[in-house]
């Protein structure tokens, strides 16, 4: 687009000349104007004006102002006089050339000076820089000196007080001796006056005695005692080993009794065995280290060594029920359990100290019935389960943080028993008559309710209780019977507990887990695709990648072949696939954490595909985030 060329008016006085240049819409920072003595250019997008001006002026004192859409440019004339126009006009062909160098000159002489100014601004700035910077070295050459003097004045006044203390000390001295000779003449002449003969006797040991005196002064002598004649030696006894080279560990008792035998030694290793290993206190403390660090195994075998050793140590029982449950023994936890409860009712003796302390008591108390809910929980025992909570909820009334926690297992294990049929499930044709439908949509809620609060353990196990109640329903009944609705449902629901379930595993840590959720999460997904298509899934419980593979053969159908149910598959088509595109991402996620980045990014591949398929643009931006992500470790890990 051509420049426009604004309009202008001009005034003159014998010294000055206006010129008055219309811009308006124009913003004061848009405005770019350059003057020269012989040359005026107003350059405001969209507008240009350049003069050549009819005489010559002094730009140095011609200003130029900008407001309201109006710039007012005043010169002042080199020359007074009147001028008979404010530019030269160039339509004459002959005149345009010169006016053109006179132009060119006149610019150059005005950078010149701008660039003469311009070094005159920096040689100023330079010489104020070096003046300042002597002037800080000149206040730092005064201060040194200042310091510096201070300490020649303390180093003066300290030796004048050691010389005059010097220069006092042998006339103090003199003076005593004076002082003392005095002293001594003095009782010589008592001596004398008492007529005694002793006078001249006595004369002497005063003289020795004052010459000790100085003797002392001057050293001292100082006797050390003679050395030992004979060095006592230290005996050093170590723990005596069991067996030559052979280190003492839990579990090799009877290895040790065998090689023992051999040697011709007897088996009772009472009398060898270290402390450790024969007091039930120390073999507790060793199964409560081992049980933090996570060696469950080691743990127990302590305390069933200690428990051989004294049978009715409550706390072993009690730590011991716990390792059982850590390592899947539910049954074995829920005897150690009852044990622990029967003993502090008093029903069997112990001798542990915790039961002299009424409050240590009633928390273990407390403690032991949760733990023995745990265990019926995890045999799927749900009625004793809420029978047992219910109980440490009485138990419990005093400890609100205690109780909250327990309410909350109980309200978890109340749902999971709602969570049922009264009669055989193949008599099930209807889930919304049967009042199955809202009570699993309630639970469902309750377990989403454990994620948000950041509880997945008791997330995973409403999870578990929907789909194990799930997939019973569709193992013993007749799903053709069923309606299209309470066929998805079921679907829809078991896709809910495995995806959720996944994340729950993730927050937990634990990986592998969390990539099965996400399998059966999948299968989910491709079955409820199979109410609408002809889709066959026989790969479906292969590993992770033929899971991929099947889900790119699903994508591919998708884009090719409509619904045979197009009318009720309406909407639903771009849910099911963001669902997808969600548990591929947590799949990726514990393939990070596994550092199987290659998978990762595997997975992430198709699941940008789907989100590209279906036009899902936020959630395809988080994926190929992701994605970069995952590249870079990987690309990392293979370097």
């Amino acid at each position: 687009m051509a420049p426009l060329s604004p309009k202008w008016t001009w005034r003159q006085t014998e010294a000055t000349v206006t010129a008055d240049v219309d811009v308006k819409g124009v913003s004061k920072k848009a405005c770019d104007i350059f003057l020269s003595d012989r040359f005026l250019k107003v350059n405001a997008p969209p507008y240009l004006l350049g003069l050549d001006l009819w005489g010559e002026i002094d730009e140095e004192r011609s200003t130029a102002t900008v407001s309201q859409g109006l710039i007012t440019v005043h010169m002042y004339k080199r020359a007074p006089g009147s001028w008979d126009e404010l530019h030269l006009d160039l339509s004459d062909r002959a005149e345009r050339a010169s006016v053109l160098e006179r132009r060119k000159e006149s610019i150059e002489r005005a950078h010149k000076k701008q660039e003469e100014k311009r070094k005159e601004r920096i040689a100023l700035r330079e010489r104020e820089q070096r003046e300042a910077q002597d002037r800080s070295f000149e206040l730092d050459r005064k201060k040194r000196q200042a310091i510096d003097d201070a300490k020649n004045r303390e180093l003066l006044d300290a030796r004048e007080e050691i010389a005059s203390f010097t220069s006092k000390k042998p006339a103090a001295r003199q003076e005593d001796q004076q002082q003392k000779r005095e002293e001594a003449t003095d009782s010589e002449s008592d001596l004398e006056e008492d007529g005694g003969a002793g006078g001249e006797e006595g004369e002497a040991p005063q003289e020795e005695e004052s010459q000790g005196e100085e003797e002392s002064e001057e050293e001292e002598i100082v006797i050390l005692p003679p050395p030992r004649e004979k060095m006592a030696s230290v005996e050093v006894e170590f723990t005596p080993t069991i067996v030559d080279n052979l280190p003492a560990r839990e579990g090799r008792e009877e290895e040790l009794k065998l090689i023992r035998r051999s040697q011709g030694k007897p088996d009772d290793l009472a009398s060898e065995t270290d402390l450790t290993e024969r007091h039930p206190i120390f073999l507790k403390d060793k199964g409560d280290k081992m049980s933090k660090h996570g060696n469950f195994k080691g743990a127990l075998r302590a305390y069933n060594r200690a428990l051989e050793i004294d049978p009715s140590h409550l706390l072993c029982i009690c730590n011991r029920s716990m390792c059982y449950l850590r390592l899947g023994e539910a049954s074995k936890a829920e005897e150690d359990c009852r044990k622990a409860l029967g003993m502090i009712a008093g029903e069997e003796s112990t001798s542990a100290p915790e039961m002299e302390d009424s409050e240590k008591k009633h928390m273990l108390r407390i403690k032991m019935s949760g733990r023995l809910a745990k265990a019926l929980a995890a045999q799927d025992r749900t009625k004793e389960v809420i029978e047992e909570l219910e109980n440490a909820l009485k138990l419990s009334s005093n400890y609100p943080e205690i109780k909250e926690s327990i309410q909350r297992d109980l309200d978890d294990a109340i749902a999971c028993e709602s969570v049922s049929f009264e009669g055989p499930l193949d008599q099930i044709v209807d889930l919304t008559t049967t009042k199955l439908k809202p009570k699993i949509e309630s639970i469902k809620k309750l377990a989403d309710t454990r994620i948000k609060q950041q509880d997945p353990k008791g997330a995973l196990r409403v999870y578990k209780q929907i789909s194990n109640f799930i997939s019973e329903v569709r193992n013993k009944c007749d799903l053709d019977a069923f309606q299209l609705m309470d066929k998805e449902f079921l679907l829809e629901m078991k896709l809910a507990c495995f995806s959720n379930s996944a994340s729950a595993y993730l927050m937990l840590g634990d990986f592998v887990s969390s990539i099965d959720s996400c399998k059966g999460a999948i299968s989910a997904v491709v079955t409820l695709f199979e109410l609408y298509y002809d889709f066959p899934k026989d790969e479906e419980d292969g590993d992770v990648e033929r899971l991929i593979a099947l889900i790119e053969k699903l994508l591919d159908l998708l884009r090719e072949t409509p619904g045979r149910s197009s009318h009720l598959f309406e909407g639903k088509r771009e849910k099911y696939v963001l669902s997808l595109v969600r548990i591929l991402r947590r799949m990726s996620s514990a393939c990070g954490h596994l550092k199987d980045y290659g998978l990762g990014v595997k997975i992430l591949e198709v699941g940008l595909t789907a989100t590209r398929m279906c036009e899902l643009g936020s959630i395809s931006t988080e994926i190929t985030k992701d994605l970069r992500n995952l590249s870079v470790l990987q690309a990392q890990h293979c370097k």
